[in-house]
């Protein structure tokens, strides 16, 4: 291989050091460092594919890895890592490489950016001489997959294939093939791809804009559940594409208002996705991180909003150092699987250390080259002080509350589309109490991946055993100050045909243990709640109480309780199911408790 030291010296100069006061881009590079420190010879086949305790085959994974790797090699003049990253590209360009031939947008994004990157910086480098034709004839055969000339529908694939094509197209290579990004046809699509971010993306969100604290926010996530590790995506790419295609105006209001939403969802101990699917994903806040940073630079972008942006980049990374560090891969892509690897390895979405690995490091390694604005400061987010914010609307709808040492949040669900999926569930779904040495316990661990038990929902549920099974859904959340949120809904069909339809609402309280919840009841309902608790040990059950992993959960009436086991979460890899029963004889108000132990 040539010296990639040298290839480094002689392509241009590496990006300056950071300076001592961007706090952010030195955590961005240090994190970089050890990501991608396990990553080398010995975590790769000969063919190029790597090592994956967690992941299947996917070619996917060896693209965005070995860009992340090849980006992070040059930046850090490290030929090792550089000839590892190549390596894998070569197995993820291969013809046969991938999976039943199928095409990934996220494989053909990292491809796009390592071409134009080894073109720039390591042309001279023989083992990129040794694989360029064939990733050259990858690139020429790829067709497009979902992007269309401005799209009805938005979802973080169409971002992700945009900026495939700008990459694709700027590379200055061209294909016969009438189906090809590259072929004939380029220039449409390449006008596609623009236009989708800095017109089609901000049309698309118009209607979805929500007042919060004075300021406009922007869940930018796929509707209509927008689940929270995709806004971490999706803004990280859009910023990404922002910067490339030096997109302002509309584009920029519309990832300003996003990054004003997730300022305000995330915990104070930097969790923010806790909700849907890929919950609890490092790449989601390494891309958080990066495109706060991007939007901190913009020009029309404020004294206040840098402050926050700023401060929502620091505790994303400062998460990423406490929950996720280290491994195998450099990162555990989600914490259980820090607690326990085979169990944890159930509640992670079709993936593993390689792609979800590699995403957060092509983030990070984003970051790390990109400079502060003079005056980049800030270190406090919402949770850090009690207040409420309510964010979303129709299915998307949430809130968070903090209250002295507690903080919390809520969702309307269940999901319509996907009512077998209890991520996307509603009610009350994180409860973190502040401890006498500062750092944050959560009482409840996020809801799991597995097992699927068909429509199913931790209610409140009305049962009726032969007709079927109602669930409450919320459509408006207020907050009462330190008395909580109140939601205010009805029952509908969750299983079955069950003939309730009634209004009804459901009541959120911080106390100094933990949270209670609240809800009316009919006599003569059969009326079910659950509560999903960590599993550390024994638990206990008993008199309508149970306790299992340092929390208590007490009720009021006492409840019949019944315990499931084996469930897996992304916070945890094993979880209980308490299902908590009552047969109400006179209308009254059932009330759960959740504390520490």
């Amino acid at each position: 291989m040539t010296a990639v030291l040298a290839v480094v010296a002689c392509a241009g100069a590496a990006p300056a050091a950071a300076s001592r006061t961007d706090q952010v881009r030195k955590e961005a590079r240090t994190l970089a460092r050890e990501v991608a420190a396990p990553w080398g010879p010995d975590r790769q086949y000969s063919n190029g594919e790597f090592v994956d305790e967690v992941g299947g085959h996917s070619s996917y994974g060896e693209a965005v890895l070995g860009y992340a790797l090849i980006s992070e090699g040059i930046r850090e003049h490290d030929a090792e890592k550089v000839s590892t990253g190549l390596r894998a590209m070569h197995y993820a360009t291969n013809r046969y490489s991938s999976a039943n031939g199928a095409v990934s947008v996220f494989q053909n994004m990292a491809v796009g950016f390592t071409y134009r990157l080894a073109e720039k910086r390591l042309r001279d480098d023989s083992d990129w001489r040794s694989i360029r034709s064939t990733v050259r004839s990858f690139m020429r055969r790829q067709p497009l997959v979902r992007l269309r000339p401005h799209p009805p529908h938005f979802g973080n694939h169409l971002i992700v294939e945009s900026l495939e094509v700008v990459n694709f197209v700027r590379s200055g290579l061209t294909s016969s093939n009438s189906s090809a990004i590259l072929g004939p046809d380029r220039g449409r699509n390449y006008a596609a791809a623009r236009d989708f971010v800095q017109d089609d993306v901000p049309h698309l969100f118009a209607g979805d804009v929500v007042r919060s604290g004075g300021e406009s926010t922007l869940l930018l996530s796929d509707p209509p559940d927008k689940p929270l590790a995709y806004q971490g995506l999706s803004i990280g790419l859009y910023a990404r594409a922002m910067e490339l295609l030096s997109s302002s105006g509309k584009a920029e209001v519309a990832l300003k208002r996003a990054l004003e939403a997730s300022w305000r969802l995330v915990a104070p101990d930097g969790d923010m996705s806790y909700f849907g699917r890929n919950q609890e994903e490092a790449w989601t806040l390494a891309a958080t991180a990066y495109a706060a940073r991007i939007a901190e630079k913009l020009p029309n972008t404020s004294p206040s909003q840098r402050t926050r942006f700023e401060a929502l980049a620091r505790r994303a990374l400062e998460r990423i150092r406490d929950v996720h560090l280290g491994g195998p891969g450099g990162i555990w892509p989600i914490p259980a699987l820090r607690i326990d690897l085979r169990k944890g390895t159930d509640a992670v979405d079709h993936g593993g250390f390689a792609p979800y690995g590699g995403l957060a490091l092509m983030f990070l390694n984003m970051l790390a080259d990109t400079e502060a604005p003079r005056d980049a400061s800030g270190d406090e987010v919402y949770a850090d002080r009690s207040g409420a914010a309510v964010l979303g609307k129709g299915e998307s709808l949430f809130a968070v509350q903090r209250a002295g040492p507690i903080w919390m949040a809520v969702r309307s669900g269940p999901s319509v589309q996907r009512p077998t999926d209890i991520r996307y569930d509603g009610g009350l779904l994180l409860v973190k109490r502040l401890q006498n040495d500062g750092t944050w316990a959560d009482l409840l661990p996020t809801r799991p991946r597995l097992p699927l038990h068909g429509n199913d929902s931790a209610g409140p549920l009305i049962v009726r055993n032969k007709r079927g099974t109602a669930v409450f859904s919320g459509h408006r959340i207020t907050p009462h100050g330190s008395k909580g949120l109140t939601m205010v809904g009805a029952y509908r069909a969750l299983r079955g045909d069950p003939g309730i339809k009634h209004f009804s609402h459901e009541r959120f309280r911080p106390v100094d243990c933990g949270a209670q919840v609240s809800f009316p009841a009919r006599g003569g309902d059969v009326v079910e709640n659950s509560v999903f608790l960590r599993r550390t040990g024994p638990y206990s059950t008993g008199g309508g109480e149970v306790v299992s992993g340092g929390t208590r959960v007490t009720t009021d009436p006492p409840a019949r309780v019944v315990i499931e086991k084996d469930y897996r979460s992304a916070t945890d890899p094993d979880v209980i199911r308490a299902r908590l029963r009552w047969s109400v004889d006179a209308d009254r108000t059932i009330k759960v408790r959740i504390c520490t132990a």
